[in-house]
């Protein structure tokens, strides 16, 4: 698909499960899986255009943005901390669609290796703006599970921008991108119904 053609739709592939998953990092697995599906459907150019609804903001830098936090997640289930504030900001992934695909492939290996006995395993946890009122960094007592869930949040935040970025340039990604798990369970059981 060339930049600036009519709008093209992405595959819809993901499907949410209704049962928890086996693995832990099964949901952000397949969220990451529905990124790849868009980054194939799209070209570089569109993947680092910008657009005045979000100004310095690319689908690029938005999915970049998103994979630093899973990026930061994992370094963190070796140490036993977590450091949102201290990311790799690798630029080349914000530009090429090459580089990024490799980033989430890279990713969804290393989520894979996670198992059941990871998701209650304690972290301790630094966001972005964690600092008390003397300014020292405060850190947070968490899980592998409620981190993999927060990140897969924030993913699909991120992913939501990516989608109004890229549909101000004539693309539509796949309806259920950029939409929870929770939503997409809904909408599976309940029909739409015209107003």
């Amino acid at each position: 698909m060339a930049f600036g053609e009519p709008a093209v739709r992405a595959r819809d592939f993901v499907k949410i499960p209704a049962r928890f998953p086996s693995r832990p990092a099964d949901l952000n697995i397949l969220f990451l899986r529905q990124a790849k599906d868009l980054l194939r459907s799209i070209d570089d150019r569109a993947y680092r255009s910008a657009t005045d609804l979000l100004p310095g903001g690319t689908a690029g830098k938005h999915l970049r943005h998103a994979l630093d936090f899973h990026a930061a997640l994992l370094c963190g289930t070796r140490t036993g901390r977590v450091d949102y504030a201290r990311r790799r900001r690798d630029g080349v992934v914000e530009v090429s669609r090459a580089a990024a695909l490799a980033a989430l492939e890279s990713i969804e290996r290393r989520l894979a290796l996670l198992g059941p006995a990871d998701f209650d395993r304690p972290l301790v946890v630094k966001g972005e703006e964690s600092a008390d009122a003397d300014g020292r960094e405060t850190w947070s007592r968490s899980t592998v599970g409620r981190e993999l869930e927060a990140v897969l949040s924030h993913t699909i935040h991120h992913y939501a921008l990516m989608a109004v970025i890229l549909r101000a340039h004539g693309i539509a990604p796949a309806p259920s991108f950029g939409v929870s798990p929770a939503t997409l369970r809904l909408r599976d059981r309940v029909p739409l119904r015209a107003v």
